[in-house]
């Protein structure tokens, strides 16, 4: 049995500088002068020929801070339920946090925040006698932290 491809589906490659008649004499396909038809030439990307590239023509808007802590918001309530839900943690930490299903972002700290409602009783029992690893809390959520009775590094 002879396996052959279509007599159309295998091309020849184009021959460079093989005479005038051939198509691509001469000067190979790349045109008259200029910078492209020369050999060894790599322009970058974003040349524009020496005309002021958009990327510098464009103005520049906003600024970024490279030592800027960015920190990742959660209410009382919201960390009482996810808490409430690993009920193995004993400490309140990016790991248990993790672990109860919220997801940190790399690089992100929690801050605690009261939130607008009031928080539910039946939510903060879950977090009574565990011992407080985050970084950041506001301080009206300390107050009801404490109240529900988390015990904090400081009273340790």
């Amino acid at each position: 049995m002879d396996l052959s491809p279509n007599k159309k589906a295998i091309k020849n490659r184009k021959r460079l500088g093989r005479g005038v008649g051939s198509g691509t004499g001469k000067t190979c396909g790349r045109g008259q002068k200029g910078q492209k038809s020369r050999s060894g030439v790599s322009i970058p990307a974003l040349f524009e020929g020496g005309q002021n590239p958009l990327h510098r023509r464009v103005p520049k808007r906003g600024f970024y801070n490279p030592f800027a802590k960015n920190t990742q918001a959660i209410n009382v309530e919201k960390l009482a339920l996810a808490l409430a839900i690993n009920k193995d943690a004993t400490e309140i930490s990016d790991e248990s946090l993790k672990k109860a299903g919220l997801n940190k972002k790399s690089g992100h700290e929690w801050k605690v925040l009261i939130g607008r409602e009031e928080t539910k009783k039946e939510a903060l029992a879950a977090l009574s006698g565990k011992q407080w690893k985050l970084k950041k809390c506001s301080e009206s959520a300390k107050k009801v932290l404490q109240d529900a009775g988390v015990v904090f590094a400081t009273e340790a």
